[in-house]
């Protein structure tokens, strides 16, 4: 119920007006929102309407968090997402083989596990190793010399750090995508 000092000589409430936070946050949303809208629209032609995945509670929720991250233009968080959805999947397979310690071992050996009992076409192997290399930088500090380093991918590809991980994000959740569609 609104206080007294809320309501006008009417009885009727006041209008606020907005907080300085408010204003600042309703900038943002009227600056991004086609942004936004376009990356929505990208996600829709990658995961098809209607679809579901019959997940773990956790790997469900990184699945969803990582679309919701690319469309408000987190394309880190996106890349970093994907990557753990992708390592869910894999630990997931490889421990219902009763290879727990190889489940347990990082993305890297699964992603050789998985090669080499060909469990796991080359192509989309090759694709799983390509994003751990432009993941690793961000979870474990490196020198900047290393060629998938952001920096060096700048350079080397001429795009501004914006669209060089915002395409990183979008081929990560195709990725994303395609593991979790993939009979393992």
């Amino acid at each position: 119920m609104p206080r007294t000092s809320d309501k006008d000589l009417f009885g009727h409430a006041k209008k606020r007006r907005p907080t300085r936070l408010r204003s600042i946050l309703n900038g943002f949303d009227k600056r991004t929102f086609d942004q936004r809208l376009a990356r929505l629209a990208h996600l829709q032609t990658i995961f098809p309407k209607g679809y579901s995945f019959l997940l773990p509670p956790e790997t469900s929720f990184v699945f969803d968090e990582a679309k919701m991250a690319f469309i408000n233009g987190q394309f880190i968080s996106t890349i970093l997402l994907a990557q753990a959805f992708i390592e869910h999947i894999f630990q997931c397979k490889i421990a219902a083989r009763g290879e727990t310690k190889i489940a347990e071992a990082g993305l890297a050996v699964m992603t050789k596990y998985l090669a080499k009992h060909e469990l796991l076409h080359e192509f989309l192997v090759k694709k799983v190793d390509e994003l751990r290399k432009i993941r690793n930088p961000f979870v474990h500090l490196q020198n900047n010399l290393n060629s998938k380093g952001v920096f060096n991918r700048i350079v080397k590809e001429q795009k501004s750090p914006e669209r060089l991980l915002e395409e990183d994000a979008q081929r990560a959740l195709a990725l994303m995508y395609q593991i979790a569609t993939t009979r393992i």
